[in-house]
């Protein structure tokens, strides 16, 4: 091995180990996008529930007031506290829907790099197996020209 093929080898690990970090953080990336990604429908699921159960709650106080008149006063004040409780809620979902979005753009900034990792490491390999081809075949030429050359000699000697 030359000088030069040593170096290439060296430079191929080196892609190598790149090329697995680049995955390594990748993954790491997606875990934290996954996560986020649970966040957010947990919390657009309790929103949901919270804004049926206010519907729910002002339509049954209207009826109530109207057949009542009494009860219906504490039922509001729960339905205003619960209105309040939504308001909370969708600003942690728009705060945690920009966390996910951030989170995205590092995934795909993840994924562009684990790609240039691999087009690198694949050059180098091409790069090294050419290489090798051309002293493989540089090789079995001179073996053809020492063969001619013996050949050669041979004709003469006779």
């Amino acid at each position: 091995m030359t000088d030069g093929d040593g170096k290439l080898e060296s430079l191929r690990r080196a892609t190598e180990v790149g090329e697995y970090e680049a995955v390594r953080y990748l993954r790491q990336v997606q875990d934290v996008v996954d996560a986020r990604e649970v966040r957010v429908h947990e919390l657009q699921e309790s929103l949901g529930q919270l804004r049926r159960r206010v519907a729910m709650l002002k339509g049954e106080g209207t009826r109530q007031a109207l057949q009542q008149g009494g009860g219906a006063a504490s039922e509001h004040t729960f339905a205003k506290r619960l209105a309040g409780d939504i308001a909370v809620l969708e600003r942690e979902l728009d705060e945690r829907i920009r966390e996910l979005r951030a989170a995205e753009l590092r995934l795909r900034a993840a994924e562009d790099d684990v790609t240039s990792a691999r087009i690198e490491r694949k050059k180098i390999e091409k790069l090294i197996a050419n290489r090798q081809d051309i002293a493989r075949r540089a090789g079995e030429a001179r073996e053809e020209l020492a063969s001619d050359e013996r050949a050669g000699l041979k004709k003469r000697d006779l």
